[in-house]
């Protein structure tokens, strides 16, 4: 079995930051570069996500990690 690894695979950008860091030319980038991504996985018959996101200072943050390692290993296993 492979050992379980971290991958960064999301862009994750908290809505606060985006407020107080971005131009306002910036937000009408980033809501229609968002906007092309949600219609190109739409045209291609995927579904919209939904993410459950856990920053790295709150307390569940090591816990979380560790159910999905656990649920990885598990499914890699059988």
């Amino acid at each position: 079995m492979s050992e379980f690894k971290k991958e960064d695979r999301y862009i994750v950008i908290k809505r606060a930051d985006v407020d107080r860091y971005l131009s306002g030319m910036e937000k009408s980038q980033l809501i229609g570069l968002c906007h092309e991504v949600a219609q190109s996985r739409e045209r291609e018959g995927k579904p919209n996500k939904c993410f459950v996101v856990v920053a790295d200072d709150w307390p569940e943050y090591d816990l979380v990690w560790s159910m999905i390692e656990a649920r990885v290993n598990d499914e890699a296993s059988q």
